[in-house]
């Protein structure tokens, strides 16, 4: 039997494989690309650049750049491995690239400014926002919004008019010894996708949201003032009220509601009544088909991980699966979230574990824990093609009790981080 224990280790690997590995280089002050040899592919002869991703880079020509990511100013491109311009350079700025499709600016100003008496922010302000289609080289929505977001994966954005908000651009300083910045890094690279709208709602953006497709056409009306991500197909947006909207603009669940929590599997969505009670508002649960799972009675909930979900009534929670169904009673005081199917649950101080089926699987009688059940643990237990987690609690004459995700204990021991040189438990090699 072969005997391999990750001791104290948690490893995260990125792999990615290039056909050719371009990096910025700098000549004369002006920038532009070398491979891994030192050879030069592409000359320097912009103001600034950015790295590759997806085949793509940002290039930027007559911006004042002191730091090479953070260009003050001239005009924007992108250019492929080749060199070869696929958006030409002439927008004030450029973000959110998806698939082929980026967002463009004209108008903009970018500028530095400082958070906190902290500068580690650009910010662009003003202009309009457009999209090009970086496989076609064409633009596919001439600059008109105020705001834009990504596109979605089924080929739908949001679009924004009327707001006055700036595009903020967060930035990593890079100091030297003596304290003083010698680079600014982008804290989100302009091909990564990130959700621009949560900062739009937390900063109470003015205007209205409509729904474009690719081809530029409204799905909807500019009704909404604030929206959210699709996820499963599926988006919250506000019109006097919360409701949701499917890929094609069609409304499917009313907007009617005080509030609205999106759930990660995105077909069901927890609805806060609407009856002018605040944070007495009471909860319950939707579906995509407009139907009311639940009565009106949660006072607190969380969202849906696996199927299931926890719901609090006074100061007791229970679960509830994504059905409607309570599958526990009220009776815990705290509750952790479901990881590999499991869940601590405390009552009166003391601790035990609950399944995704409602059902307890230890005793609640220790003293204390696993937050996250079998996350970062060094065993994983691989037997008969089953794969059961392996994580602990302590009981109340402090030893560690190992069990596995059907509540099953394997052994005691001291601890639950293993150093090299530490004497594992002989019932932990299997797992």
């Amino acid at each position: 039997m072969k005997k391999i224990v990750l001791l104290n280790l948690m490893l995260c690997m990125c792999v990615c494989t290039y056909a050719q590995h371009l990096v910025p280089i700098s000549q004369s002050g002006k920038w532009g690309y070398a491979d891994e040899d030192g050879n030069v592919i592409i000359p320097a002869k912009y103001s600034a650049v950015g790295d590759f991703c997806k085949g793509y880079a940002w290039v930027n020509q007559g911006g004042k750049a002191k730091y090479a990511q953070c260009p003050e100013g001239g005009k924007w491109g992108i250019i492929n491995k080749k060199g070869e311009i696929v958006c030409p350079i002439e927008y004030d700025w450029i973000d959110y690239l998806t698939g082929d499709i980026i967002a463009v600016n004209k108008g903009g100003v970018m500028s530095y400014t400082k958070y906190k008496d902290k500068p580690n922010h650009y910010i662009v302000s003003g202009g309009l926002w457009g999209y090009y289609d970086l496989a076609n080289k064409v633009e596919l929505v001439s600059p008109q919004y105020n705001q834009v977001s990504a596109f979605y994966k089924d080929g739908v954005a949001w679009v924004q008019k009327g707001g006055d908000l700036v595009f903020q651009i967060r930035v990593r300083e890079e100091k030297n010894a003596k304290g003083k910045v010698e680079n600014l890094e982008r804290m989100f690279e302009v091909f990564g996708f990130y959700s621009i709208l949560r900062q739009f709602e937390r900063y109470k953006a003015s205007g209205q949201w409509a729904l474009i497709n690719k081809k530029g056409e409204l799905l909807t009306d500019f009704t909404f003032t604030t929206v959210g991500d699709f996820k499963s197909g599926y988006a919250w947006a506000y019109n006097n009220g919360y409701g949701v909207l499917n890929m094609s603009g069609k409304t499917i669940i009313p907007f009617q509601y005080e509030n609205i929590s999106e759930c990660f599997d995105g077909n069901v969505f927890w609805v806060w009544q609407k009856d002018g009670k605040g944070d007495d508002d009471l909860i319950g649960l939707v579906n995509a088909d407009n139907k009311l799972l639940t009565e009106f009675k949660y006072n607190r909930v969380t969202d849906f991980d696996d199927g299931v979900a926890w719901a609090k009534i006074g100061e007791k929670w229970a679960v509830v699966s994504d059905k409607g169904k309570e599958l526990s009673d009220f009776i815990y005081d705290k509750h952790g979230k479901f990881t590999n199917g499991v869940a601590y649950v405390s009552k009166d101080n003391l601790y035990g574990y609950i399944n995704s089926s409602g059902n307890l699987i230890t005793n609640i009688e220790y003293i204390g824990a696993q937050s996250r059940f079998g996350l970062g643990c060094p065993f994983r237990f691989n037997r008969n093609d089953n794969d059961l987690s392996i994580g602990w609690v302590r009981a109340v004459d402090k030893k560690i009790v190992w069990l596995d995700s059907n509540g099953k204990i394997i052994c005691e021991s001291d601890k639950t981080i293993y150093g090299i040189t530490d004497t594992i438990p002989n019932a932990l090699w299997d797992y």
